[in-house]
């Protein structure tokens, strides 16, 4: 069986989503889990076959962000679909760590059509037929970052220190420390709060250094 994992705090998004999953004609749908908002990593570890997590995302958390991009870097088979209230309250650190974990955001106005296209890919489909994460997340990025910097981007944004990003993609630490100087230099920053600093601020591509 196929599991579905639903993460919210509200009874009422709970209830709901749960109904409306219960409607769809899979011969091998099985009745999702749920779990509260701050309890899914758990719920995960837990029952290890299930195969998507829906999450009601209602505020930015880096912490949440950054154990999302964890998850989907041990568990890449996992689809991972974040339902926030409106995508154009998210701040640009928002959306580079959730584009880089995610595989589809749907905004809470969507239609409920979206939704069940969604569940039915994660049975069937070989193909995202989403806009996958990669493409939204290179919008945000300035076009002068190369392979290595764009590569590197999400996990500087995590939080991540160079030798843990050097574990994790299998680059030379000191390789990693001098593309994130960098990409700091490219944002006319000295660290990672001056660079979530400028994410809180309209990105102008022409204000970038070269």
């Amino acid at each position: 069986m196929i599991m579905i994992l639903i993460a919210s705090s509200s009874g009422f998004f709970l209830e709901g989503l749960t109904s409306a999953l219960a409607l769809t004609q899979q011969k091998d749908f099985q009745q999702p889990l749920v779990a509260p908002h701050d309890a899914f990593y758990e719920a995960l570890m837990a029952h290890p076959n299930v195969k998507m997590l829906i999450l009601d995302y209602r505020r930015y958390e880096l912490k949440l962000l950054k154990l999302l991009f964890e998850i989907k870097r041990f568990r890449p088979e996992l689809k991972i679909v974040i339902i926030v209230k409106e995508k154009e309250t998210l701040n640009a650190t928002e959306h580079v760590l959730l584009n880089t974990a995610v595989d589809c955001l749907l905004d809470k106005n969507d239609s409920l059509k979206s939704m069940m296209q969604i569940v039915s890919f994660v049975y069937s489909a070989t193909k995202v037929p989403f806009d996958v994460s990669h493409t939204r997340l290179q919008k945000l990025l300035h076009p002068q970052l190369n392979e290595k910097e764009a590569l590197l981007f999400p996990y500087i944004v995590a939080g991540e220190k160079n030798k843990e990003i050097a574990a994790e993609t299998g680059m030379d630490p000191k390789l990693v420390s001098y593309y994130r100087t960098r990409i700091y230099h490219k944002y006319h920053v000295h660290n990672i709060v001056e660079l979530y600093s400028a994410f809180s601020k309209p990105i102008a591509t022409d204000s970038f250094a070269v």
